[in-house]
């Protein structure tokens, strides 16, 4: 018996050992669960079926000439569909071939791994012609199973792909109801996979598909599109010529185009009115009611609007004109959003800048606009000296005393003018300068007020920083209501939020999540909607606010004004990373890599938007051509009509009832250790547990952790937020072990959300977060505070001994040695008892263990590594393995500095314990 496993341990371990094996360095290949409600049973399924009529494709033709088989053909459409909803280009899946088998077909009878890779500019027909050399084969192994895969320790018990594939002949079968999937094939193997799919070939030019997915994982509606995808990108195939490369196929079905169209419709129309004089229209209807409460004075409609035009007839005297940049520089107080609407009636387009920004910031800033003219609270006064030509000083008291100017109506302002130009960081470090025109921002104020729920009877905290583009939503969605602007103080928004928010009576608050953490209901009864927006919402507001209040999910780019999209039917059970629907504008969904097709429903790609909300462009034209495109294919343009689209860069996708989830950033996602990792979505996991009060994970780019999954985390028993904090600091060391506690329970969630290789491997427990003048977590920050800690991150037993008084146990020793080699640490930083994924330890530190281990004079696995995973338990494991006699002669013999190269290929695999 005992030469028979290890005949079959040899096998399974060959089949990922082998560089010619389909499992060596396989990649996870999972479509993700695409349920937009509650699961159900683990073990419930559903199906789909669908009919192909290809008589009129000739497909037996088709086949004939390209040298395939119908069921390559049918491989190669599943492989594509895969691909696109699994977001990998490295697709693998199960293939089963039944008994029905065309006599092509039968000598592959039995359950196998098809891998290839469909890569946009590879063409199909080598996909083809790769998946028909892989006939009869599992990599050159032969046939394996399901039970084989799930035994493979590289797999950690965990199936590497979760879709499976059936093609077969006939008119009917006893497999119709799926609950066999195919002779051969046990029902407790199909049941492992969440999409099964199997195409009945009739006169082989017709087919039947069926797909079957777990109830758990997919909707009804998704099945369905799931089945019209695999149809579209089965007639695809046929239809495509012999130099056809898989980025010219479009999967996208009939159906799926239909729900997109109608999701968008009608077209948003364009509000062009100036911004300024819709205001008018509002204060001449409301003269008296409040406009802005603030500590620098509380203004009415009339006084707002009477500030403004003594202010505007000053800058206008100063050779403001439209198009011009102004800069403003201003605490909060009244007199900032006396000079912002002053701005816009004078004809210029105002420009924020922060009082805390670098010299040189300010000075790129002001360069770019060729601003000559700034309007500055007096003691910001000396921040632009020598940068612009004119520099106005002014405050609420001073304005007040300025001329009515006699000819208020002289300047000619076009809602096609610029209103405003907000700057973001850009990926050179330089920032971009981002214009909004008047019809935009018009557009874009209207349009929100519904969906925040903001009034004329509305008060409404302006918490944002003037940078940051939520101001101006917070300002001029309320303005254009007839609603009351709520300022607080700078101490009051870095000391006392809760208390200004009552002392103010604020009924609405658009806040970052970060921010909003500060807050609970009990201290701000006032309120009555919080719009979330800016970062990801977090699980935890929408348990503590939901129910209570109104809470509603914001997001939009600056480039699209302000907020574009908005899901205001939150509840304690919603999803938090659903941005809902879209506002002035309408919403896309295209390849990452390709903006000029569309994906399917389901399958993550890249956001378009399109509408009256979009900015005019950036500053410099060549980032405006990339970021805004016109015309794509399948728009549809009308002659001399045409349709503008800006590239967001966040992957999302599109929900079978029209709402769209927000998965990440195509540029946050990074690479370890071969493993596309997106930060966006290891931190919205971290977000949604009970202990996490602020979390951050980053890959740093130096340092002693450089190129590792690090999560920076402070947890709800560390002390409260402070705002007015601009530093990180670790948590107390005497609080270390209690918190490492608290890391594991942490770990345990994670691993039970997501796949092992995204689990942080590091953890860095700090008091607080620092936050940047837009309210978001300060990431730049954090990465450089992790780059710049000497110290080691690796958790130790609050008992750990020193590694250095082994001297006794020349065994002990060595494999110190070994692993402060392999982890690139002191002895004095790796504990006897310390577990090997605390160390960072993952499949390559893995393998290049037991290559070191071996090297020494004894041999042990990955998977000794796995089950004995401390240097103590591996001395144990390896005594028991070796005479007493032999022990000490083998480890006095192995070289103390061995140094040999070690190199390994990407492998999906990551160690989690």
């Amino acid at each position: 018996m005992s030469h028979l496993l290890a005949r079959d341990r040899s096998t399974h371990e060959a089949l990922v050992t082998d560089s010619n094996s389909l499992l060596h360095d396989l990649l996870p290949c999972h479509i993700p669960s695409l349920l937009d409600g509650s699961p159900s049973s683990l073990y419930d399924f559903q199906e789909v079926s669908i009919f192909i009529d290809a008589r009129d494709l000739n497909f037996e033709n088709f086949c004939s000439c390209l040298e395939v088989t119908p069921r390559n053909v049918i491989q190669s459409a599943w492989a594509i569909v895969v691909g696109i909803y699994a977001g990998t280009e490295d697709v693998s899946f199960g293939d089963f071939t039944s008994h029905e088998a065309s006599s092509q077909d039968a000598s592959v009878q039995g359950f196998h791994v098809r891998r290839t890779q469909i890569h946009p500019t590879r063409e199909l027909h080598e996909i083809m012609v790769d998946l028909a050399r892989q006939v009869g084969e599992c990599g050159g192994h032969g046939q394996s199973s399901t039970a084989d895969i799930l035994s493979l320790p590289k797999f950690g018990g965990k199936l590497p792909f979760n879709t499976v594939l059936h093609v077969h002949y006939g008119k009917k079968s006893s497999e119709d109801a799926f609950l066999v999937f195919g002779q051969g094939m046990r029902d407790d193997d199909s049941i492992q996979y969440d999409v099964r799919v199997r195409v009945r070939i009739e006169k082989e030019d017709n087919f039947t598909i069926f797909i079957c997915t777990r109830t758990s994982k997919f909707s009804s509606t998704q099945t369905g599109n799931f089945a019209h995808t695999m149809k579209k990108a089965l007639i695809e195939c046929i239809k495509s010529e012999r130099h056809t490369t898989i980025g010219e196929i479009d999967v996208v079905s009939e159906q799926d185009l239909k729900s997109m169209v109608s999701w968008n419709e009608p077209s948003p129309r364009s509000v062009d009115v100036c911004v300024h004089r819709y205001f008018e229209g509002v204060a001449q209807m409301t003269p008296d009611a409040p406009s802005i409460c603030s500590k620098d004075g509380t203004l009415t409609y009339r006084q707002l609007e009477m500030l403004a035009c003594k202010l505007s007839g000053k800058l206008k005297d100063l050779g403001v004109v439209p198009e011009m940049a102004v800069p403003f520089c201003f605490n909060k107080s009244a007199i900032a959003v006396v000079a912002m609407l002053a701005i816009l009636k004078a004809g210029g387009a105002f420009v924020a800048i922060d009082p805390s920004y670098p010299l040189s910031r300010i000075e790129t800033i002001v360069k770019a606009t060729k601003a000559s003219i700034a309007i500055v609270e007096p003691i910001f006064a000396h921040l632009f000296q020598g940068t612009v030509n004119n520099i106005f000083t002014t405050d609420l008291s001073s304005v007040s005393l300025l001329d009515i100017p006699s000819r208020r109506d002289e300047t000619s302002v076009s809602p096609l003018n610029a209103a405003y130009m907000v700057f973001t960081s850009g990926s050179t470090g330089v920032p971009k300068g981002i214009v909004v025109e008047h019809r935009a921002l018009s557009t874009a104020a209207l349009s929100l007020a519904p969906p925040m729920r903001i009034t004329s009877r509305s008060r409404v905290l302006q918490f944002a920083a003037h940078t940051f583009d939520a101001s101006i939503g917070d300002i001029f969605v309320t303005l254009l209501q007839g609603g009351c602007v709520c300022v607080p103080s700078e101490d009051e928004r870095s000391n006392d939020l809760a208390g200004a928010i009552m002392r103010m009576n604020v009924t609405a608050a658009c806040l970052t999540p970060s921010v909003v953490r500060i807050l609970h209901p009990s201290q701000v009864p006032c309120i009555k909607t919080i719009s979330c927006g800016g970062e990801m919402l977090l699980q935890e507001i929408l348990d503590v606010w939901a129910g209570k209040i109104v809470v509603v999910n914001l997001y939009g780019p600056s480039e699209c004004t302000i907020w574009c999209t908005a899901n205001t039917h939150l509840s304690e059970k919603s999803l938090p990373n659903n941005i809902g629907r879209p506002l002035g504008a309408q919403l896309w969904v295209t390849r990452p890599d390709n903006p000029s097709q569309l994906c399917p429903i389901g399958s993550v790609g890249e956001l378009l938007i399109e509408g009256p909300v979009l900015a005019r462009g950036y500053l410099d034209s060549e980032q405006t051509n990339r970021a805004f495109v016109e015309n794509l294919s399948w728009a549809n343009a009308e002659p001399g009509q045409p349709r503008r689209f800006y590239r967001t860069g966040d992957l999302v996708r599109y929900n079978s009832n029209g709402s769209v989830t927000f998965i990440g950033r195509k540029d946050s996602q990074v690479k370890v250790h071969g493993h596309r990792i997106e930060l966006g979505e290891v931190e919205h996991h971290l977000s949604m547990h009970e202990s996490i009060r602020q979390s951050i994970v980053i890959v740093p780019n130096s340092g002693r952790h450089a190129k590792q999954l690090v999560a920076v985390v402070a947890f709800n028993t560390t002390k409260a937020l402070d705002l007015s904090n601009s530093s990180l600091e670790k948590i107390a060391h005497a609080n270390e072990k209690q918190y490492l506690a608290e890391v594991a329970h942490v770990k345990d969630f994670l691993h039970s959300k997501i796949p092992p290789y995204m689990v942080p491997q590091f953890w860095v427990m700090v008091n607080n977060i620092p936050l940047i003048t837009s309210g978001k977590l300060n990431r730049v920050l954090a990465k450089r505070f992790v780059e710049d800690l000497a110290e080691d991150l690796a958790e130790k037993p609050a008992n750990e001994t020193n590694t250095d008084s082994n001297d006794n146990d020349p065994l002990l020793d060595r494999l110190v040695d070994i692993w402060s080699q392999v982890f690139t640490l002191s002895r004095h930083d790796i504990g006897i008892t310390q577990n090997f994924e605390s160390l960072g330890g993952d499949s390559l530190m893995a393998m290049a263990l037991v290559a070191r281990s071996k090297e020494a004079g004894f041999a042990v696995t990955v998977e000794d590594i796995l089950k004995n995973n401390t240097i103590q338990q591996m001395t144990s494991l390896i005594k028991k393995r070796l005479p007493e006699t032999n022990a000490d002669a083998k480890v006095s013999n192995a070289p103390t500095d061995v140094q040999s190269p070690l190199i390994f290929g990407p492998i999906w695999w990551n160690i989690s314990m």
